[in-house]
């Protein structure tokens, strides 16, 4: 259980989370832009992915389960 001062490692303690609209192009895409080498991290890659698929904002569920 994360202490009360932590913050949500999977929404940065906004309570919403990004879910994209298609998880098998968005993994692909992913994929691909980790092979590319142009992002120093996976954040880099996970948000061109967002924007190539789209994403839904949703409650972020392991938050929620806190309360």
């Amino acid at each position: 259980m994360m202490e009360k001062n932590a913050t949500c490692q999977y929404c940065n303690g906004t309570g919403k989370i990004k879910v994209p609209n298609d998880e098998k192009m968005f993994e692909y895409y992913i994929e691909l832009e980790m092979n590319k080498g142009y992002f120093a991290d996976y954040r880099g890659a996970e948000e061109k992915a967002f924007e190539k698929v789209g994403f839904t904002v949703r409650e972020c569920p392991y938050c929620q389960q806190k309360k």
